[in-house]
């Protein structure tokens, strides 16, 4: 900032002491000025970053990734219809439903989280049985297994006891067991600390399995 002065100007005291007001009059307001364009600076620069989404390095790397903004429209509405009820009946009760599985017939398999068995209904919400029991032999679970229906079997884990129970969908009778309690796990440095919580079984007799750390 310049402040001119004419030449044949004299400053007495009380004129210095104007003078002085006015240069710090100046000066604060130059100052708020460079503050505010300052501030307005900063926001600028907020608003701007926020605009840009922040995508996970991993996300970075794959192909075909669309970024969608959380406030664009929706392309259309989506609507539940509720088509079948599936639960208690008069004769029976059942607890929290877990897995489902329905086989080619329209049977569906819903286990029960509370009881520990596995429930069979009609493709019209009739009641038809239930088999299984809680327990630690053949056939028993310690918890309301996973359910999952390939090539004519129903598989059934229990990840309490890291074990399959494999079931004929026709007769519901027991075909055979599949123990996965791996008991090398420990001197596995990659599964160090993490625990088998699902299993995906596929239809050339092989499995997935997805190991998890426990929060």
């Amino acid at each position: 900032m310049r402040l001119i002065i004419p030449a044949n100007t004299i400053l007495s005291r009380r004129n210095f002491a104007n003078f002085s007001g006015i240069l710090k009059l100046h000066t604060t307001s130059m100052l708020s000025k460079v503050t505010a364009l300052i501030l307005i600076s900063v926001v600028c620069l907020s608003c701007s970053s926020e605009d840009v989404p922040k995508i996970p390095e991993r996300a970075q790397k794959l192909d075909n990734l669309m970024i969608y903004s959380a406030e664009a429209d929706p392309a259309g509405e989506i609507q539940f219809v509720r088509d079948q009820t599936f639960g208690s009946t008069d004769e029976v009760l059942i607890g929290r439903f877990g897995s489902v599985a329905i086989d080619g017939t329209g049977r569906v398999f819903k286990a029960d989280l509370d009881q520990h068995i596995i429930h069979v209904f009609e493709s019209d919400g009739q009641y038809i049985t239930h088999f299984g029991r809680e327990g630690r032999g053949p056939g028993e679970f310690l918890y309301g297994p996973t359910l999952e229906l390939v090539s004519n079997h129903l598989y059934a884990f229990d990840n309490m006891q890291y074990r399959v129970s494999v079931f004929s969908p026709d007769s519901l009778r027991l075909s055979y067991t599949l123990n996965l309690n791996l008991r090398n796990m420990n001197r596995i440095d990659t599964l160090i600390g993490y625990h088998m919580s699902w299993i995906v079984f596929r239809n050339d007799d092989t499995f997935l399995a997805c190991f998890s750390q426990p929060l």
